[in-house]
């Protein structure tokens, strides 16, 4: 199981977060990113969101037509 800690930072929306291993977090916590505190999940409920996500779009390729 890998050790991961949720952070926020001041400027962005208190939703917004991203999850890093816990060996990674120094420089993230130098640039101004804050461990935040995650409750504990009540019993019977899941970690997991039950709504689907949605993915961004895929970039379409840059077709290389040129002669040489």
């Amino acid at each position: 199981m890998s050790d991961l800690v949720t952070l926020t930072h001041p400027t962005l929306p208190a939703d917004q977060t991203i999850q890093v291993e816990r060996r990674r977090m120094g420089p993230r916590l130098a640039a101004g990113w804050q461990e935040v505190e995650a409750a504990a999940p009540e019993k019977g409920q899941s970690t997991k969101s039950t709504e689907p996500t949605e993915s961004a779009p895929k970039r379409q390729r840059r077709n290389t037509t040129e002669e040489q």
